[in-house]
């Protein structure tokens, strides 16, 4: 057994990409794998899609959890190879950044980043839904919900400035309430509680109706795979804190792997579970149930059940939105330390005792409070957040990806310690396909009955912020051009670049 440290291989790989250690490497295996755990977390994964998925396509979206899980454990598996060999923090914009250079990085980043801070918003505005009505507030006002919400993020930023221990702590609640409110009350409902048979599956419950198989197929079905999408993303925390993980060339892609494959069975078991024991479907399709799954739980536990319940989904949602708060901060500071956003100095600042990123942390979660409270207009919200988030996050993990199937057409591709051989081009070649395909479905306009503005609303955030990250760096980035190397130069001198 080696007697060297834990973070020496590490340490000396980042020496070699012409980065120091500066943070602290306080996270092994299992607690940088629990902050994945939470920010994909299989409470939020099956809570907060399995309404909207219902909606377009009835039973039937339980189909949809497949090709989903499968196209994005072909994403993950080539993440965990790009990981390994650049076991930097900063994941999609490093891991963009050292394979064709600092160009193409900055937008894989400028994306990263807003998805992960309207993830914070989205998921903080969900979990205060189901706090007001532990609380007694009953369903509450938006105004209400959002004032909460804003209350769970400040939350989230004292845990993650004030120690990593105390983070810690918080991923295991997570762990726990996620495989109590998942896995455990699947389970029972599986076992003791059915009220349709298994054919109930192959049932669309109206939403048929009307329409040609090929109409519903990539209205209905699609809709439900796009609003799936949101139950297996996330998965990549631990490689965006390797510079705080022991021996992240090996444990990153292994957590990464490990929290995918994980909380994908349990949202599967899970959505089976509430599918098969759902008492009143056709209720929950017309809009007549707010919440099936809540519903669900009391019909079949009694009302006693829901406080509790509550709470620890609750408990679920928060980790999970402050999963999103400590993987984005790590992200503003890897761009800020390339100087490759305004205000680079304070934004890869850390606290003198703890090597924290307070300044990313405090600003990241400013402007999530400020994403919800400008989101008050929209009489959708949660739906089109959760859209964003969605489609953000296949165009952001679709950098890495392409950029490695860039490197593969060129011969160029070097595998790191986790390698999938002879199979790595046709995993990122169908891993890229996927990315691509369910970007364009997310983004499609699905909804004719609303406003313009309103149908278009995922399209026109991401285009809005598309714009606006073109005007920063063109003003910041490209004329700063000496910002564009790392402090080795390794990332401009990256092959073919």
């Amino acid at each position: 057994m080696s007697d060297r440290p834990p973070g020496a291989d590490g340490e000396r790989r980042l020496g070699e990409l012409g980065y120091s250690q500066e943070l602290r490497r306080e996270f092994g295996f299992w607690s940088s794998s629990a902050v994945g755990f939470a920010a994909i977390s299989p409470i939020v994964a099956t809570y907060g899609m399995f309404g909207l998925a219902l909606t377009e396509a009835g039973p039937t979206m339980f189909w949809a959890f497949f090709p989903v899980l499968i196209g994005m454990t072909l994403v993950v598996l080539v993440l965990g190879e790009i990981s390994s060999r650049f076991p930097v923090t900063g994941g999609i914009y490093q891991w963009t950044r050292q394979q064709v250079g600092a160009g193409p990085a900055w937008f894989a980043g400028w994306a990263y980043i807003w998805v992960c801070v309207v993830s914070m918003a989205a998921v903080a505005y969900a979990g205060a839904t189901f706090l007001a009505r532990a609380l007694g507030f009953g369903d509450g006002s938006r105004a209400t919900l959002a004032a909460i919400a804003v209350g769970c993020l400040a939350l989230g930023g004292v845990v993650n400035t004030a120690h990593r221990l105390v983070l810690k702590v918080f991923m295991a609640c997570a762990v726990v309430a996620g495989f109590t409110a998942s896995a455990l009350v699947g389970g029972v409902l599986l076992i003791g509680h059915r009220a349709h048979p298994i054919s109930v599956l192959f049932d669309s419950f109206g939403t048929h109706a009307g329409r040609s198989d090929w109409d519903w197929f990539t209205f209905a079905w699609l809709g439900a795979v796009a609003f799936v999408g949101y139950s297996f993303i996330a998965f990549e925390p631990s490689g965006t804190l390797a510079e705080e993980v022991e021996r992240p060339e090996r444990n990153s892609a292994w957590s990464m792997l490990f929290v995918l494959v994980t909380v994908g069975a349990i949202v599967v078991v899970t959505g089976l579970a509430f599918l098969l024991s759902m008492p009143d479907i056709g209720a929950a399709m017309t809009g007549n149930i707010a919440d099936p799954v809540a519903t669900t739980l009391k019909y079949h536990f009694g009302s006693g059940i829901m406080r509790p319940m509550l709470a620890v989904i609750t408990i679920g949602f928060v980790s999970c939105m402050v999963a999103f708060q400590t993987t984005v901060s790590r992200a503003v500071f890897s761009y800020a330390r390339d100087r490759m956003v305004p205000g680079s100095s304070l934004l890869r600042s850390l606290s003198e005792k703890r090597r924290l990123p307070v300044a990313a942390v405090t600003i990241t979660t400013t402007v999530a409070a400020l994403v919800l409270l400008l989101g008050l207009w929209f009489t959708q919200l949660y739906t089109t957040l959760i859209s964003f988030v969605i489609g953000g996050y296949y165009i952001a993990f679709a950098f890495p990806v392409i950029s490695a199937l860039v490197l593969h057409f060129r011969g160029q591709h070097t595998p790191g310690p986790f390698s999938l051989g002879r199979y790595s081009f046709m995993v990122t070649l169908l891993a890229g396909v996927w990315l691509v395909f369910e970007t364009i479905n997310v983004y499609w306009p699905r909804y004719p009955d609303l406003p313009w503005y309103q149908n278009w609303a995922v399209a026109l955030m991401a285009g809005a912020l598309g714009i606006v990250g073109a005007i920063v760096y063109r003003l910041w980035v490209f004329k700063g051009r000496d910002r564009t190397a790392s402090p080795a130069g390794h990332a401009d001198s990256a092959p073919g670049v």
